[in-house]
């Protein structure tokens, strides 16, 4: 029996063997949190504009706009209050809380979180970091993204930070942006050495334009195999409209042991001209193991997160390691057979309303020979901002079977879904929603 538990927060199939390139980013530099001093601490602390947005005004009209016509076609519904709807699942327990970063004045936060086997917590925000143990209750380090990066010019902003905890190495990876206008791009990818996150971590900064044709790297995401880090990335023209702005989705494979070991330079492959049908594929999403890293081969999700109305979703796959020497990527396009909508903005209790831009993949699993993934829509039997909850069965066999269906309520918006398996064997079909 699967159990899924929700938590609301308020706020046609082709083999490529080609379209892939070889890097070797050096390694840049290494530092040890535990040796920083409080004037270097100050020192970096910097506040930083909102990150830009891909394709500026003109996309949030397009989007706009097409939410509108929808919001028209199916409008909200007026229904009591009393009629709010509660999972029949059991509420979790909250077992202790603390307090996190700090607001830098950054918008928006962009922030992440990642915890270890033995209760070490290490999250990440614009534009700081902290590492916390929930055993001790205490903070054990925390500072400005920069402490990874010092010397770097302040006028290269550093932004969209991402961390994920490795269990079969024990170890956590952080990676974050620093500037947004090519040549002065990259993606900074840090590394501890041990499982001490409070030691030395090595960083490597991989190039955001990585083929030299006048593309920055926006919207980082990663995920890990039992032998690799891969991250996914937007290459955007500068200055762009919403219909030219995007450039291409890259997925960047990387020899994490490399990263680990403080290795000279990373071993490498970027995966780039990724379509479907001629159509470029936006935002791919990769799909993390549910208990443990899986491997050696990687998932990745799309879809048509720009249209009104679609059904369209997209696998992608890779299919072996850098080390192999025989990877290869597969692009399958799946229909699940119930619509997704674009989501209207979610009303709050004050005036404003939320914005919950496209429809583009938030999080998946995969555990159990599913994967199972989550995105913002609208439910069109009440007009609210809903999420789509989908399921790709049979991953295994490759005779996928997608489907996909509504989690709402008649009274709240809900927006930003993400998901994480927490069965405590692969077979425990349990996830949780927030």
């Amino acid at each position: 029996m699967r159990t899924v538990l929700i938590i609301i927060l308020w706020s046609a199939s082709n083999l490529c063997f080609g379209q892939w390139t070889s890097k070797f980013p050096s390694k840049s530099n290494q530092v040890n949190l535990n040796e920083l001093s409080k004037e270097d601490q100050r020192y970096f602390e910097i506040q930083n504009l909102e990150a830009p947005m891909p394709g500026g005004n003109s996309e949030k009209e397009q989007l706009l706009k097409l939410k509108q016509e929808l919001s028209l076609k199916y409008p909200r519904k007026q229904t009591s209050e009393n009629k709010t709807r509660k999972s029949a699942a059991t509420d979790p327990i909250i077992q202790n809380g603390y307090e996190g970063n700090a607001p830098g004045g950054s918008v928006p936060c962009d922030n992440t979180l990642a915890i270890s086997n033995s209760g070490i917590v290490m999250t990440a925000r614009n534009s700081t970091y902290m590492i916390y143990d929930t055993n001790g209750d205490s903070v054990m380090v925390s500072g400005p993204l920069r402490d990874f990066i010092p010397g770097v010019p302040g006028a290269l902003n550093d932004y969209d930070p991402k961390v994920i905890y490795d269990p079969m190495e024990d170890r956590f990876i952080l990676l974050f942006l620093l500037g947004n206008s090519p040549p002065s791009t990259y993606i900074v990818a840090c590394f501890p050495e041990t499982s001490d996150p409070t030691g030395n971590w090595n960083m490597y900064y991989l190039d955001g334009d990585p083929f030299s044709t006048g593309h920055w790297s926006d919207y980082p995401a990663m995920s890990l195999s039992e032998e690799e880090l891969f991250i996914t990335i937007n290459l955007l023209v500068p200055g762009g409209s919403w219909q030219t702005s995007f450039h291409q989705t890259i997925i960047w494979q990387i020899d994490k042991m490399n990263g680990y070991n403080g290795d000279a330079a990373l071993s490498t492959i970027i995966w780039d001209d990724i379509d479907e049908g001629g159509l470029m594929i936006r935002n791919m999403h990769p799909v993390r193991g549910g208990i443990y890293p899986k491997g050696p081969n990687q998932y990745f999700l799309s879809n048509r997160n720009f249209a009104a109305q679609s059904d369209s979703i997209y696998l992608i796959e890779i299919t072996n390691t850098i080390a192999s020497g025989a990877a290869t990527r597969n692009t399958t396009l799946l229909h699940s057979g119930n619509d997704y909508f674009l989501s209207p903005s979610a009303r709050q209790s004050i005036t404003d309303s939320l914005q919950t831009n496209d429809s583009r993949v938030l999080g998946a699993i995969w555990e159990n020979d599913e994967i199972h993934f989550v995105q913002n829509c609208m439910d069109t039997s009440s007009g609210n901002s809903a999420i789509y909850h989908g399921i790709i069965s049979n991953v295994s066999t490759g005779s996928y079977v997608c489907s996909g269906s509504y989690i709402s309520d008649p009274v709240r918006d809900f927006g930003y879904p993400n998901i994480a398996h927490i069965g405590e064997i692969s077979t425990d079909d349990k996830y949780i929603i927030a």
